[in-house]
């Protein structure tokens, strides 16, 4: 699958907030109108422990399963990132991402990972 716009490593007025004490990773999806694409908006954060363990950058790993499409897409595969991407606060580690799906049904399932974590399911809206 193809990301119908190029991804973006940093936060915005959709990015979801999260507790200091969080790990994992949680996304939010929207569109702007019926049929367009899917916008997934999210912030992941994990020790520095498990970062190193992932590997840095981080954004690169970052995997999106779309379970009804039968699909999945590594959005920050070949795109360039820099060393602010990430933030690093006491012992986490942690940054925000967006990008856009070409996935035009509603009802799609999706989830994003990033090494052991796993976002909860997300339904696309119509």
């Amino acid at each position: 699958m193809l990301l119908a716009s190029a991804p973006l490593a940093a936060a915005n007025d959709r990015t979801p907030s999260v507790d200091p004490s969080f790990r994992g990773v949680t996304i939010v999806a929207s569109r702007q109108k019926k049929g367009a694409p899917l916008r997934v908006d999210g912030v992941f954060r994990v020790s520095q422990a498990e970062a190193n363990l992932i590997g840095r950058p981080l954004h690169r790993s970052l995997v999106c399963i779309v379970w009804n499409y039968g699909e999945s897409v590594t959005p920050f595969r070949e795109v360039v990132l820099f060393p602010d991407d990430e933030v690093q606060k006491g012992e986490a580690v942690s940054g925000a991402f967006s990008f856009q799906l070409p996935v035009p049904q509603p009802g799609m399932y999706l989830h994003v990972a990033l090494g052991e974590h796993l976002s909860a399911s997300v339904r696309s809206p119509d």
